[in-house]
């Protein structure tokens, strides 16, 4: 893991705490607290959903270019060294 991710990664997760956090603290009743809680942790998920979606798209990309690659260089005549 690449320290971009791990930015990332962290990032999110104090975030996350924070929601959780302002949740836990603020001045509602239990049920409405529950429901906000549901309706954020749903919202997360379907953003995570979204994300590692577009991050397989953006591996696909890379594999695929990757391929191309190799085929080109396959492709080329090697130069012989005398």
């Amino acid at each position: 893991m690449n320290n971009t991710t791990k930015v990332l990664i962290a990032a999110f997760a104090g975030a996350l705490a924070g929601v959780a956090a302002g949740f836990l603290l603020a001045p509602q009743s239990g049920k409405d607290t529950r429901d906000k809680l549901s309706e954020k942790t749903n919202e997360v998920i379907d953003y995570l959903g979204e994300f590692s979606n577009k991050l397989k798209e953006q591996a696909d990309g890379l594999l695929s270019k990757a391929k191309e690659q190799q085929k080109l260089l396959q492709t080329k005549p090697v130069a012989k060294t005398e």
